[in-house]
Parts: C-alpha cells; sequence; structure tokens
C-alpha cells in the first residue's frame, strides 16, 4: 500500500567555533535557523507533509557538537523521519552533518539560506555558501548520497520548487523500500 503522507527532520546547524567580531555569530546563526524553521513548518506543511525539529535538543535548538548530533539521531529516529533537510546557517560543521545523515539512513538533502549583505562597515555575521562546500564534501567522503538546493532565500520560489522535489522524492523513496515486486 503507497503512503503519501511525508515527515522532514529539520536540522538547523552551526559550527561551534570561537566567535570573531564580525563573522560567525553564534546569536546570529541560531536565529537564523529559528526564522527559517519557523517559516518552513507554516509555509509547506499540510495534510501529507510534516516536520519534526530540534526543539528541546539543547538550550539554542541548533545542532552545533558531537552529542547534538546522537540526540537528533535518536530524535529523529524515534519520530520515523522520512527525509533530512539539513539547513546551514553559517560556517557549516560536516562532522555532525554526515553523523546525522549516516545515522538516520534516509534522504537527506542539504541548503544555505543566502546571507544578509554586508554592513556598511564590513561586517558580515554569516558565510553560509562556504558551509555548504565543507558539507557536501564531507558527505561525499562517506559516500553518502544527497540533493542540494541552490543557496536562496528561503521565501524564495527557488526554494519552494526545489524544496517539492525533495519531498516527492522522499516520498517515492518511502514507497519504494520494501517494496515487494511479484
Amino acid at each position: 500500500m503507497l503512503h503519501y503522507d511525508v515527515k522532514i527532520g529539520l536540522a538547523p546547524m552551526r559550527r561551534d567555533v570561537t566567535p570573531r567580531p564580525g563573522i560567525f555569530n553564534w546569536e546570529k546563526a541560531e536565529e537564523r535557523g529559528h526564522k527559517v524553521v519557523s517559516y518552513i513548518r507554516e509555509h509547506f506543511s499540510d495534510s501529507n507533509v510534516s516536520f519534526v525539529d530540534l526543539q528541546g535538543i539543547n538550550p539554542v535548538d541548533v545542532m552545533y557538537c558531537d552529542e547534538d548530533a546522537q540526540k537528533v539521531i535518536e530524535r529523529f529516529n524515534a519520530e520515523k523521519v522520512d527525509a533530512v533537510l539539513i539547513i546551514n546557517c553559517n560556517f557549516g560543521n560536516e562532522e555532525i552533518a554526515a553523523q546525522v545523515a549516516r545515522g538516520v539512513g534516509k534522504p537527506v538533502c542539504i541548503w544555505a539560506p543566502i546571507d544578509d549583505s554586508f554592513l556598511p562597515d564590513g561586517t558580515r555575521y554569516t558565510d553560509s555558501q562556504c558551509g555548504i562546500f565543507g558539507v557536501s564534501r564531507q558527505l561525499q567522503r562517506f559516500h553518502i548520497p544527497f540533493s542540494f538546493i541552490e543557496t536562496c532565500a528561503v521565501d524564495s520560489d527557488t526554494f519552494a520548487a526545489s524544496f517539492a522535489r525533495f519531498v516527492s522524492v522522499s516520498c517515492m523513496v518511502k514507497n519504494f523500500r520494501g517494496m515487494r515486486i511479484a
């Protein structure tokens, strides 16, 4: 029997680095993660698509260390997610992205929201595009198949179309796994 409901694990992450003035700002990365997860829940939930987020995994609801990765894997597996969207909120944490992807063993998509413009003084708090390169390379090293959504704003047509494709593919994978052909 085919099932058209899909549960997606939303995994915003940031790198746990020593903050430097003007870049790698933890608070900005966490704020971006919360906004993106809220937007996705609000605009993409329907009768067939539901989400599991990281609320309560740690005090900031964004994964950033090895301990978080194990908790995320346990939550996503307990909730029986059908796929995982790894959201790179700032310079990426490729190690935990690979741990989560491997530990869950379901379709994975990586995406980074487009960075804000530089401030007039040249400050830039995030660099998610750079992190996506590291995350994709780490997933390749571990032979973890993944899809990719172009770096864009979460409210863009590009994100909506790409995310819809990922949900559709996740639904197909869910229905084909364990299928018996007579």
